[in-house]
């Protein structure tokens, strides 16, 4: 074995592995030692030294041990972790073959593996180290055990010293091949590692590649196994969290795309959404979870619609609320997603709020039938209806409903079923509808030439409400009757004759009555009781309908009744009859429409119309099989239905095409052959055609005007062969263009007017009536009908504002329009004796201010600056004009002297002469600030002293000189403002003090202006005061009381009537007070006990004048009304 030994060290020295030194030291210790050493014991002893990595020491031993000439085996590789290196047990046995071997001593040498020795030879320093190194780690320990067989002598043990071995010529490649060596192995061991890594990462990228691949394929459940076993494989990755998130993504996919059933995928989210919160990978697939859960929410709202039973719906609308909660969670829809998928987002929360609407709307469907049908069995239809049209107005949709539909039907017959004779008692009568007590007197003004088309024909017209039979070749007035003003009414012809009688309606007393054409005497008239409608003629058939519901057929020659039917409900406006057709039509207030057999009245149908109260102001219209139904929606929009008719005249369907136009139809529209023309309160106006012969679409439009006007006004519409006049603020004339489908404007005149009625036609003349801008009458006119050139008019209703004896039974009369009329017992007066605005508009002459001496002004409200002048003697009325420098009179004058004493608006107090309207003194002038406007109350002169009271709503009062100017002769100043006219009850002048808290007299010294006693009024001042026997009469809106000059009340009675127009007119003892609505009243001045009263229904307009049987009195209507002294009532006498 030392040969082996000695081999192994050869073979060290020629690799030049170690050191010379470290080399001799290992020959000198092997060649004294005494024991048997092994090539694998001395290269286990320098690896474990430090001398010979492993490797080296296996590379060395397998050169040892290559088989040599004669042919020896190589002993098999060793694999265990010593690199084939003899263990200790092997150091014995055979490999020691005789003591003679065993018996030299042995030295260990110990040698220093100097790996750094590669770049040349060290100094001696180094190697000096190095013997240190193997000093410290001596002795080496090399030792065998004996052979049991066979003793040996032990070695002894290695004496360890440093040899200096003779210096070797050193190897200039020993460096460089041990540094290739470790770089070599170096590169080899990081190549394996990225080998390794490349291998590993080859793995991870082929299975998330196959994952992502799955996920586009929409192979969610494959995909989610992919990505989750990724995840868990390579938990190290970076693409771990994208993972984690991609799994969560597919499983909520999965149950969102593939189950039909939207909770499914909800529960899924709730499950593996909150896991994945926190996971970095989620920012990059907020988009895509962002995606899901939108379908997923539009998966709800799409299976809520197709399920019919509210109580699931509920609960899906309820799980909904859970995913909108995820939705709106930033953590899994961050701001950026949800801003780009806002308009998603809107729609779905639409369709969730749509689809909770109808969870409600269904839940009050079944709670409004269950009362519906409750009310029905009580046979409660009204209640029924209403509950009905408040669920409907609610969810408009619900109008089809089945159910609600079937109940209407019920309803129907219900309401058909309570159709039932009429018990009312209708009076048929002689006795005209105006009574008459003491005459009228008809004032009108004509002008004008003769109309061809008009001779032999007597037009019926009617003015605010009266109606009056003119002559219609000069407009001249036959006859009148007042109807009443308060409802919308109209003359009927009733046939196309010259001389046809007229039937006329007053709504308010229930009364219809037929008149003469050449004298308007009545022939018959028919007292209902209650308020009616216009009647409707047709034939000899007249029919009438009361607003409460009872519809009577009239014989129209004798006034007889045929039948008479009552309606369930009121009926809103007159019935509807058509040329030959044997039912009539008539909507209910609200929700039906009823058809009635013309012959005896019994109910044929009844149709649920569904129309609101207060929606129908004209009667439909039957035309060509077609029932048009005008029914107002609000007050800024209209529809007109049409309903189909069968043909025993039952309506059979409602068209689904409506026409729809801006305002509301107030007006009666116009039928031209097979065409019907509507005009709304807006202006607008639309022009339908009715085809008969389609199976579809029966009723078209042809033509549309838009609207002029944006508030409502009355107009009306007239049309004839494709040509229309339309009246209401002007008269326009167009043309219907059907092939252009448009109303062609040709020409407009009276710009400004308000027309007051609706048109009439004679061949080729237009009858219209209007009020002239600025005045209170109006003129009926005869017009050219192509061009609207004036033939003639005749102006009637013009309000008498003046009455005044001018001695021997005779009366001067004077109108509002300046016109001048001399009474002397006549019934009609057509021509006015003056005028001298010569029907000029912008006349509106107010109350006269008498000047003493038969002399009367009154002032022009349309015209400030402009008043007409009565004088008794010479010429009767003059117009005058004055200059107020752009100011506007803001009191009633007053006469002051021999002048005219008026307040201005500018803080101006003026004296003017009657005659010339010139100014007659230096005027007062108020201090003012910019912009202010002054209200002066009516002021009062005291004769005694020559001084004028005023005061203003500057809340000073004023006592002016009055001389060549007018000047401050004492000022006060006021708690309150003044309201109404000053009144000088004795020496005081009163006035009344209004303030939130109420109203108090209050009197003044009359020249010192100082305050005295005070009464407090109950309830506010209407009007007055008025002087009255040196006492104050005032009104009150709840009594009527007499003052006098110490603030005492000297009587006081309930007084809830119309306002005083004005003061007291004291005839034979008796206190006679006039009423803006009409009434005359007689009271006893000194205990205010009333007499008698006397209601003409016409507002009165002038103060009343007494003549020798009784009293006259001015009428807005036109008229002198002349009232006999009312009669003590049975409890007065």
């Amino acid at each position: 074995m030392q040969q082996q030994a000695q081999q192994f060290i050869e073979l060290l020295v020629s690799q030049q592995l170690l050191a010379p030194e470290i080399v001799e030291e290992l020959r000198r210790q092997v060649s004294e030692s005494k024991t048997r050493l092994s090539a694998e014991l001395l290269a286990k002893l320098l690896v474990d030294n430090g001398h010979l990595t492993k490797f080296q020491a296996t590379k060395l031993i397998a050169a040892l041990r290559e088989p040599d000439d004669g042919g020896q085996q190589e002993e098999p590789a060793r694999s265990d972790d010593e690199l084939g290196f003899a263990t200790d047990d092997e150091s014995d046995g055979d490999s020691v073959k005789s003591p003679k071997q065993r018996s030299a001593p042995k030295v260990a040498a110990v040698f220093v593996d100097d790996e750094d020795a590669q770049g040349g030879t060290t100094d001696e320093v180094e190697i000096v180290e190095v013997v240190d190194v193997v000093d410290e780690v001596a002795p080496l320990n090399i030792s065998v055990e004996e052979d049991d067989e066979e003793p040996v002598d032990l070695l002894p043990s290695p004496v360890t010293r440093i040899v200096k071995p003779p210096q070797a010529q050193t190897n200039p490649f020993d460096s460089f091949r041990i540094l290739g060596i470790g770089l070599i192995l170096a590169i080899v061991s990081v190549a394996g590692i990225f080998l390794v890594r490349h291998f590993w990462r080859g793995n991870a990228d082929q299975r998330l590649k196959a994952a992502d691949e799955a996920y586009s394929q929409r192979s969610y459940e494959s995909a989610a196994q992919d990505y989750a076993e990724f995840a868990k494989v390579f938990s190290t990755d970076e693409r771990t969290s994208y993972a984690k998130v991609r799994a969560a993504l597919s499983r909520l996919r999965k149950d969102v795309e593939s189950t039909p059933n939207p909770v499914i995928g909800l529960q899924t989210a709730l499950e593996v959404l909150p896991p994945i919160a926190e996971e970095s990978g989620l920012a990059d697939q907020r988009s895509d979870l962002t995606g899901a859960l939108i379908g997923l929410a539009e998966k709800f709202n799409a299976r809520a619609d197709s399920i019919e039973v509210n109580s699931e719906r509920k609960e899906l609308m309820t799980e909904m609320d859970r995913l909108m909660g995820l939705i709106q969670n930033p953590q899994f829809v961050g701001n950026s997603q949800r801003d780009q998928q806002a308009p998603t987002l809107a729609r779905i929360n639409e369709d969730r709020k749509r689809i909770e609407r109808e969870i409600n709307r269904d839940d009050e469907l079944a709670a409004a039938l269950e009362i519906i049908d409750s009310k029905l069995a009580e046979k409660d239809v009204l209640f029924a209806y209403q509950v009905r049209k408040e669920l409907t107005s609610k969810y408009p949709l619900l109008k089809s409903d089945p159910q609600l539909m079937q109940r209407v039907k019920t309803a129907s017959q219900i309401q058909q079923s309570q159709v039932a004779p009429s018990s009312l008692s209708i009076q048929l009568t002689e006795d005209g509808i105006e009574q008459e007590d003491g005459g009228r007197i008809v004032l009108a003004n004509r002008t004008g030439n003769a109309a061809a088309d008009l001779a032999g024909k007597i037009i019926y017209v009617k003015v605010k409400g009266s109606v009056y039979g003119l002559q219609g070749n000069d407009g001249k007035v036959l006859w009148r009757r007042f109807v009443g003003s308060g409802f919308k009414t109209d003359p009927i012809r009733l046939d196309s004759t010259s001389e046809s009688d007229v039937l006329v309606c007053d709504p308010e007393q229930g009364m219809v009555s037929r008149l003469e054409a050449a004298t308007g005497k009545t022939l018959w008239s028919v007292g209902f009781g209650r308020p009616v409608h216009t009647p409707t003629v047709e034939g000899e058939d007249l029919l009438v309908a009361t607003f409460d519901g009872v519809v009577t057929s009239l014989d129209a020659e004798s006034g007889q009744t045929k039948w008479s039917t009552q309606l369930p409900q009121s009926v809103p406006v007159s019935p509807t009859l058509a040329f030959n057709k044997k039912n009539l039509y008539l909507p209910g207030e609200h929700s039906n429409l009823y058809v009635l057999s013309r012959t005896d009245g019994s109910c044929q149908q009844v149709y649920y119309l569904n129309n609101r109260e207060g929606a129908l102001a004209v009667s439909p219209i039957l035309l060509m099989g077609q029932l048009f139904v005008f029914e107002n929606r609000n007050t800024e929009s209209a529809n007109i239905r049409v309903f189909e008719t069968d043909d025993e005249g039952l309506i059979a369907r409602e068209s689904p095409d409506f026409f729809q136009m801006s305002g509301n139809v107030v007006v009666s529209p116009q039928v031209d052959g097979r065409k019907i023309v509507i005009q709304s309160d807006l202006g607008e106006c639309v022009v339908l055609d009715v085809e008969p012969t389609l199976e579809t679409r029966k009723v078209s439009e042809i033509a549309r005007n838009a609207p002029n006007s944006m508030q409502p006004k009355l107009s009306w519409i007239l049309a004839e062969n494709s040509q229309l006049w339309v009246a209401g603020e002007r008269l326009t004339r167009f043309d219907l263009v059907v092939t252009k489908q448009e109303l062609r404007r040709l020409w407009s005149t009276d710009d400004g007017d308000e027309f007051a009625g609706p048109m009439q036609k004679y061949g080729d003349t237009l009858v219209h009536s209007r009020v002239l801008r600025g005045s209170r009458g109006v003129r009926v006119a005869a017009v050219e009908a192509d061009s609207g050139d004036p033939i003639w008019d005749v102006d009637l209703g013009v309000p008498v504002t003046f009455i005044s004896s001018s001695g021997s039974g005779k009366f001067d009369i004077i109108n509002s329009s300046g016109m001048y009329f001399g009474f002397n017992g006549q019934k009609l007066v057509d021509k006015a004796d003056e005028f001298p605005s010569k029907g000029a508009p912008a006349t509106m002459l107010l109350e006269p201010v008498p000047l003493g001496d038969g002399i009367a002004a009154l002032f022009n409200a349309s015209k400030p600056s402009q008043f007409a002048l009565y004088s008794r003697d010479g010429q009767k009325i003059r117009l005058v004009s004055t200059n107020f420098g752009g100011a506007e009179p803001s009191s009633a004058p007053v006469r002051v002297g021999e002048s005219i004493g008026i307040g201005l608006n500018n803080g101006r107090f003026c004296l003017i002469s009657p005659t010339t309207g010139a100014q007659t003194a230096t005027p007062f002038q108020l201090p003012m600030v910019p912009g202010q406007k002054v209200v002066w109350n009516t002021p009062v002169y005291l004769e005694d002293s020559k001084s004028l009271i005023v005061a203003s709503n500057t809340q000073k009062l004023l006592r002016l000189g009055v001389g060549s100017s007018l000047r401050v002769l004492t000022e006060v100043d006021l708690e309150s403002p003044l309201s109404g006219p000053l009144c000088v009850p004795g020496n005081k002048v009163l006035g009344i003090e209004s303030t939130p808290a109420g109203s108090t007299i209050q009197l003044f010294d009359a020249n010192s202006l100082a305050r005295g006693p005070a009464l407090a009024l109950e309830g506010n001042p209407v009007a007055g005061p008025f002087p009255l026997e040196g006492d104050c009469l005032i009104q009150t809106n709840t009594h009527l009381l007499r003052v006098n000059s110490e603030a005492e009340t000297v009587w006081q009675i309930d007084f809830p009537y119309s306002q005083l127009l004005v003061a007291p007119l004291l005839l034979n003892g008796k206190m006679i007070l006039a009423t803006v609505s009409g009434q005359l009243r007689v009271l006893d001045p000194a205990t205010g006990a009333e007499d008698s009263t006397i209601d003409t229904r016409q507002p009165f307009t002038s103060a009343p004048v007494a003549h020798s049987a009784g009293v006259l009195i001015g009428s807005d209507e036109g008229a002198v009304i002349a009232l006999p002294l009312p009669k003590p009532s049975a409890g007065n006498r």
